[in-house]
Order: structure tokens, then C-alpha cells, then sequence
């Protein structure tokens, strides 16, 4: 389905116009609800600071490493990589949108408040396909640090636990984009497109489930 398809298909309304600039109040209006995905997200944290103190706890009692040594690995896990994280997050979220069949990607930033993103410009997205390219950096990068953690030294895993702390929390938009989908679950389906130029998301719901009405 072409943007002009969605635009024109009388079974389908405009549900939010989503500015990029009002991104950050989007998502902080997400982060606090009640959501399945919402509870997922925060459900992570607690699970990975439950993890870190055990095993923190575990290097400390055997003599492995002290505290010292332990914040400092962390700490250049959770800021030193950082710029890296940022890339390697935005150019999975670009890799999804090209396997699901996305034209073309762009890539920006919003230095003001922080923020980056891939978008595949006047690409119609389904439901299912912005699950897809919303919970592939989580998935991708948790799998492979996880994994990463049983072959490596102790003091490089102070290092992966600090890039699994900072990369969940760099998840939060993913989350909240996918907990405002969760929250209108009761539409059998919702289309999203960005309007790369004027730098604004847009969404589109259907009431019914006929699916004649998607137009492909």
C-alpha cells in the first residue's frame, strides 16, 4: 500500500500526526503506562540489575576483581561506547526496514534534545512489520551481549554489563512507540509512514478486519 492508497482508503483514519520535535513528551507520556510493553521494558531493568548485583557480589567475594575495578569497566561500557551503541542501534533499526522492505532509509538527529532515528521516508509500515524493526536493536543487541558474557574475562564482562545497561535504556522510544500500539490494540490494524521533509510520523487505524480494505 502506497501513502496516497492510505490516504485515499475510506476504511482507514487518521489517528496522530506526531511532529519528531514532540518525540521526547511522546515518550515520556509512554514510559509511565501500563502496557505489556511498557511492563517489558521496565521488567528488563529490573532483571539486568538483578543480574549485575549477583554477579558483581560473585567477583567481589571471590577476589575476582573489587568495586574499584568493577564501576570502572562500567562505566566505559555505559559512556565510553556509547557513540558506537548509537550506530550500531539506528543502522539494525535500518537493517529491519530494509528486510521488510523498505526502498530507502535516512538516518538524523535531533542534537537538541538528544535523540536519533532511522526513517524510511513514504513507506506504509503495518503493525506487525513496525514490531519488527521497533524490537530488532533490543533483540539483536541483548541476544549477542548476553551470549558474549559466557566467553569472556571478567573484567570485559563489567564492560558488555555496562553496554546492556545503557542500550536498554536507549531502548525507551522502541518501548513507548510500541506501547502506543499496544494501548490501540483494539484497531485490527494500524499503518505508520514518516514524512521525511517535514520531519513528522503519521498513523493510520482501521475499525474493521476486512482485509480487502488493505488495498494489497
Amino acid at each position: 500500500m502506497t501513502v496516497e492508497e492510505l490516504k485515499q482508503n475510506p476504511a482507514y483514519h487518521l489517528l496522530l500526526v506526531l511532529r519528531h520535535d514532540e518525540i521526547l513528551p511522546f515518550v515520556q507520556e509512554h514510559l509511565m503506562g501500563s502496557t505489556g510493553a511498557m511492563k517489558s521494558f521496565w521488567g528488563a531493568h529490573l532483571l539486568l540489575l538483578a543480574g549485575m548485583t549477583a554477579a558483581a557480589l560473585g567477583d567481589v567475594n571471590s577476589g575476582a576483581m573489587g568495586w574499584g575495578t568493577i564501576f570502572r569497566q562500567l562505566a566505559i561500557g555505559s559512556i565510553l561506547t556509547l557513540p558506537a551503541l548509537v550506530v550500531l542501534h539506528e543502522a539494525i533499526h535500518g537493517l529491519a526496514y530494509k528486510l521488510a522492505g523498505a526502498p530507502k532509509v535516512s538516518y538524523g538527529a535531533n542534537w537538541r534534545m538528544l535523540y536519533f532515528f532511522a526513517v524510511a521516508g513514504d513507506y506504509v509500515v503495518s503493525r506487525r512489520k513496525f514490531f519488527f524493526i521497533g524490537l530488532a536493536p533490543f533483540v539483536t543487541v541483548t541476544s549477542v551481549t548476553i551470549v558474549a558474557l559466557f566467553f569472556t574475562s571478567s573484567q570485559l564482562n563489567w564492560v558488555l554489563w555496562g553496554v546492556l545497561l545503557m542500550h536498554t535504556g536507549a531502548c525507551a522510544g522502541d518501548f513507548a512507540l510500541l506501547g502506543f500500539y499496544e494501548k490501540h490494540r483494539r484497531y485490527a490494524e494500524l499503518f505508520t509512514f514518516d514524512d521525511v521533509v517535514n520531519k513528522t510520523s503519521y498513523f493510520y487505524a482501521r475499525e474493521t478486519d476486512d482485509r480487502s480494505a488493505e488495498g494489497v
